[in-house]
This record gives structure tokens, C-alpha cells and sequence, in this order.
């Protein structure tokens, strides 16, 4: 699979799906998914962030003035804040993805991800944040974090062709 290296151009568009990706899903899958069962989760999440760094260690030996950095994997998380709105068909997905502990499908896009030449960042994610907080009287909004769950499918950049 290619490597999930930062995606050119202005991510505008989350879009993700209560159907994971299968566990051998290639690049060409991956595309395949996105035609069906995908909905655009941007409309309900607010301030969307995409923080991706490497593990990293540092080594000094003896007798050196200086050290050597080591860069081991990479960790990716979404967050976002998410307003509740019961009914909506992105905010039943997460909501129920994280009430039960399952993953999602999540593909972070540059476009609409039926439009030829859009490039997506696409993983299965589960959720690890949800934390429920109500600013005004009658309005509730989450703040939710997702990162890549347990699954053979690493996060991977795709273009739509």
C-alpha cells in the first residue's frame, strides 16, 4: 500500500462510513468502497485536525557531545468538535462507533471523493475521545478524537482516477 505521506492540497472534506474497509483492501478497494455507504461527516464536525508525528529516540554515546535521533512509526489522529444532532447519518455513525467500540471507515479528502483526481487519506478508525459538553442552553457538542484502530488496512493515500 502506499504510504500514507501528507495529502497535497487543502483537506476539506471527512467523509466516513459505518462499513470498515475489508482487512486485504489494496488501493483499488479502498476507491471501490468509497462509492457506496460513504457520508460526508464535515457538516457535523467543526475545527477538524490532522496531527501526524513519529515515535522518536534519542541515542547519546558515551564520550559524544552529541546525540543521534532515531524517527520510528508514525502516529495520525483526527479531532474535531462534534455538534449532537440525533438523526443525522455522520453523527449516528460516530456516536454509535464509539458507544460500542467498533471502527469505522474514515477517508480524509481533498474534494469530493467520487471526483476524479481527489486525494483521500483512508484508514479504520475507532474513536478515543468523546467528551460530551454543552456551551449554551440546549446545544451539545462533542469533542472527539479517532486514530487508526486494530486492522490490517494502514493508512493509506489513494486518487480518484
Amino acid at each position: 500500500m502506499a504510504d500514507a505521506a501528507a495529502i497535497p492540497g487543502q483537506v476539506n472534506r471527512l467523509y466516513i462510513s459505518s462499513t470498515v474497509y475489508a482487512e486485504d483492501a489494496d488501493s483499488a478497494a479502498i476507491l471501490s468502497a468509497h462509492a457506496s455507504g460513504f457520508v460526508r461527516a464535515d457538516n457535523v464536525i467543526s475545527d477538524v485536525k490532522l496531527a501526524d508525528s513519529r515515535a522518536t529516540a534519542d541515542r547519546k554515546e558515551r564520550g559524544r557531545d552529541f546525540s543521534i535521533k532515531f524517527a520510528g512509526g508514525r502516529t495520525i489522529a483526527i479531532s474535531g468538535k462534534v455538534t449532537k444532532r440525533p438523526g443525522n447519518s455522520a453523527y449516528d455513525i460516530l456516536e454509535t462507533a464509539y458507544r460500542t467500540n467498533v471502527q469505522i471507515a474514515v477517508a480524509l479528502a481533498t474534494g469530493d471523493i467520487a471526483t476524479t483526481g481527489t486525494k483521500s487519506l483512508c484508514f479504520n478508525a475507532i474513536i478515543t475521545k468523546w467528551d460530551e459538553d454543552q456551551p449554551d442552553p440546549g446545544a451539545t457538542t462533542h469533542d472527539v478524537e479517532m486514530a487508526p484502530g486494530q486492522s490490517a488496512v494502514a493508512p493509506t493515500l489513494v486518487t480518484k482516477s
